[in-house]
């Protein structure tokens, strides 16, 4: 380990090289986030440029009043969806209960092997 950190040390540009490789890798597997971050930005940029030119001395309160709306709208949005996964869940399980029973009756009427079913 410590002959790496030499190496490294007396080749910076193997160190340069390692840094870019690091971030490739991160923006690689943090491209979706990168992207809803980027969306985000435009659309925030988008709300206070339409707040501003609509009546430039109300803009500060519009935008506060907009992320207000926004924030609760969003828990609102998350208490249904998890609503939504735990009956989902719950339908999920009676689903398999109901799929079992049946099963289960098959295999305890099943024949023994040599005979044969219709005769």
């Amino acid at each position: 380990m410590e002959r790496l950190s030499v190496f490294i040390s007396d080749n910076p540009l193997v160190a340069v090289a390692l840094g870019f490789l690091a971030i490739l890798i991160l923006y690689f597997l943090l491209k979706q986030f990168v992207k809803l971050a980027l969306i985000l930005i435009i659309i925030l940029l988008a709300l206070g440029g339409y707040y501003y030119f609509k009546d430039p001395r109300k803009a500060p309160e519009n935008i506060r009043s907009a992320v207000k709306e926004v924030k609760e709208k969003t828990i609102d949005t998350k208490d249904k969806l998890q609503d939504m996964y735990h009956s989902g869940r719950d339908l999920l399980k009676k689903a398999k209960e109901l799929v079992q029973e049946p099963q289960e009756a098959s295999d305890a009427r099943k024949l023994p092997e040599g005979e044969k079913k219709g005769r």
